[in-house]
């Protein structure tokens, strides 16, 4: 499992810029492309702002 974590809060509810296309078959959203920054920037709820993202992995086996 991945979670992407606020390096300043510790905050979980990070935020990121994408462009979507509306279905009309399935009445929803549906993401076409996810722009995350290449220097792990995104928008954290939880303090505001840009902030930089670390992303962490539960439950891997660090042997791979």
């Amino acid at each position: 499992m991945i979670n992407y974590i606020c390096e300043t809060c510790g905050g979980e509810d990070i935020r990121v810029n994408a462009d979507v296309t509306w279905s009309k078959e399935l009445q929803r959203w549906i993401v076409v492309e996810i722009f995350f920054e290449q220097d792990n920037r995104a928008g954290c709820d939880d303090c505001g702002g840009e902030r930089h993202i670390a992303v962490y992995s539960y439950g891997c086996d660090p042997a791979f």
